[in-house]
């Protein structure tokens, strides 16, 4: 085996043996699913999907992770803080938010979200016009209500708010992004080491950096 293809062993070795999503958030391709859910729902109503917004994302899985924590189901945190200030204490700026939860054992966000779908007051959150950023917290344990315990049950936060249309340039698909979702996953990584010993249009600077994209498991945006 030559140096070259000793290289390309070793990092995609490094992808196999690095999980991709963040440690943070073991959740995060449950999220992913859930939104691709909602964004498939506004664009069969003619609205323009969500984009992820991070600070609402943090603020949406605090509260799921603290709701099976502390044995609760509220939009009011704990201690009795209302979502709004949630969202304005993270630092999210917007004149316009709002929010969604749903509990589900066991956990299925396909069942989670057909359930939100059939509730006219959480269907019309994620289909207002108004919105148009979205974080999504899913937090997964055991729950005890009523005396009874529940050993795999799932909340699930959705909080919307308004963001200003990004005036700067647009972030284009990486090109060996497959579904063109802001995420590299191992079967893009695979597609780039075959072009790169194909001699194809990628360095070994550009395939570094693919694979350190997908060890972090972010959007790229």
């Amino acid at each position: 085996m030559n140096k070259l293809n000793i290289l390309l062993v070793s990092l995609l070795m490094v992808c196999l043996l690095v999980p991709a999503a963040s440690a943070d958030n073991p959740y995060s391709g449950e999220e992913q699913q859930m939104l691709d859910l909602i964004n498939q729902e506004r664009e069969e109503n003619g609205l323009d999907p969500f984009r992820f917004n991070s600070l609402l994302n943090d603020v949406a899985s605090e509260h799921s992770q603290e709701m099976i924590d502390k044995d609760y189901f509220s939009h009011n945190s704990y201690d009795g803080t209302s979502f709004s200030t949630r969202i304005r204490s993270s630092g999210y700026e917007s004149y316009s938010y709002a929010e969604n939860i749903a509990f589900r054992v066991p956990p299925s966000v396909t069942i989670a979200h057909e359930g939100l779908m059939n509730s006219a007051g959480h269907r019309a959150n994620i289909l207002n016009p108004s919105y148009n950023e979205i974080g999504i917290g899913i937090w997964v344990g055991e729950f005890v209500y009523d005396d009874r315990t529940y050993s795999n049950a799932a909340t699930y936060t959705q909080n919307f708010g308004w963001g200003e249309p990004a005036t700067d340039h647009v972030i284009p698909y990486n090109p060996y992004d497959e579904n063109e979702d802001h995420l590299i996953d191992i079967g893009d990584v695979s597609a780039a080491i075959d072009d790169y010993r194909k001699q194809g249009p990628i360095s070994i600077a550009e395939l570094s950096e693919l694979i350190d994209m997908y060890r972090i498991g972010e959007p790229y945006y």
